[in-house]
């Protein structure tokens, strides 16, 4: 099976562009605090929902060749993320922690969680472990699953929500997200008490990430981009309309989208703030609560997220979503090119654009 590459250019900034996929079924990137592609470049990892049902595929970029890795109903589309050798992509699907060999799709259950739902998982930086939400018996648990041996540790469980677990680059901490009024939170991996850095009244914080040991980037949304550390000091690293923000694995340079307004896909020199703009994903970025000044609070799950078992995708504007309608930008291995998400053509595509020679020399200048 193969699947229709073409190239194009950005007509503002010149950029060469891959469309990576091609058809009319939604066609997304895995979520962008995770690497999409295997750390050889040989696989792009994607979500495919030409099933009617999100399922996760894997192509090889150069030759087109697709293999479809997953044949279930029940996936959460943005919870996969790929281990650090690239053999295999872990997700989750109703109560189960899934391993998918790369690139086989050869399935097993790593970990159940009977009568629960388990939510995004991260690696730890060592590769031995991974840790996911879950939510079981009315309560919030951070859990740490063993590759090896299958043991299951639980970090934190709470009342209040839990999202968008990442582990530090040191391994040290867990990041997650809870409410509006305290987005985000940080626990010690080997166990203790969670705290939330500070966050003022009327202050909308949103789409963290890791940018090294001890420091976290975050956007304060209709602000701009923000790098915090441990203790709570939030240093203002762009101005302008950043909406999520995927630092590189170096932690050099951030790629971000924009939105309200829309002024494309930019690259930020995490050092200096010095900034350009990469290409205009043209992406028709739904979500209505994006143009107010404030979240709308603990609303309710975007079904995009958590899609109704055996329902057929809902393309229609939410609070928040669709969110395959985000470009949510990510770094191709490389280090010198990145992948976004664009409903430009009317239907969602991933694509991937190439940063010229030059332009990251003068951006970390």
């Amino acid at each position: 099976m193969t699947d229709p590459a073409g190239r194009m250019r950005d007509p503002v900034t010149g950029v060469d562009i891959d469309r990576l996929t091609g058809g009319q079924a939604i066609q997304h990137h895995l979520y962008f605090t995770g690497p999409t592609v295997t750390p050889d470049g040989r696989w792009l990892v994607s979500v495919s929902w030409e099933t009617g049902s999100p399922n996760l595929c894997c192509r090889e970029p150069g030759s087109g060749e697709i293999r479809r890795l997953t044949y279930r109903r029940d996936l959460h589309p943005f919870s996969a993320v790929l281990t650090r050798d690239g053999r295999s992509v872990l997700a989750s699907a109703g109560a189960s922690l899934l391993g998918i060999t790369l690139p086989d799709g050869v399935e097993s259950v790593l970990a159940g969680f009977p009568g629960g739902r388990v939510g995004q998982v991260a690696m730890s930086p060592d590769g031995r472990s991974v840790i996911a939400q879950v939510s079981q018996a009315g309560a919030q648990r951070i859990v740490v699953v063993d590759l090896g041996d299958g043991s299951i540790r639980t970090v934190l469980e709470r009342a209040g929500p839990v999202g968008h677990v990442q582990v530090e680059p040191s391994g040290e901490h867990i990041m997650f997200s809870g409410e509006s009024s305290a987005r985000i939170w940080i626990v010690p991996i080997a166990g203790g008490g969670p705290r939330s850095l500070p966050q003022a009244a009327g202050e909308w914080i949103t789409h963290e990430a890791w940018l090294a040991p001890g420091r976290v980037t975050h956007t304060k949304f209709h602000d701009g981009l923000y790098v915090t550390d441990l203790a709570g000091a939030a240093v203002p690293l762009f101005k302008g309309p950043i909406w999520h923000a995927a630092p590189r694995r170096d932690g050099l340079v951030v790629a971000c989208d924009t939105h309200a307004p829309d002024i494309g896909l930019v690259l930020v020199a995490a050092a200096t703030g010095r900034w350009r703009v990469l290409c205009h994903p043209r992406s028709s970025n739904k979500g209505t609560q994006w143009f107010e000044p404030l979240p709308a609070g603990e609303s309710a799950t975007d079904p995009s997220i958590f899609p109704p078992v055996g329902a057929p995708p809902d393309e229609s504007e939410t609070l928040y979503g669709p969110q395959w309608t985000h470009p949510h930008p990510s770094w191709h291995p490389d280090g010198r090119s990145v992948l976004y998400t664009s409903d430009q053509s009317g239907t969602p595509h991933i694509y991937r654009a190439f940063i010229p020679d030059g332009w990251l020399d003068d951006l970390l200048a």
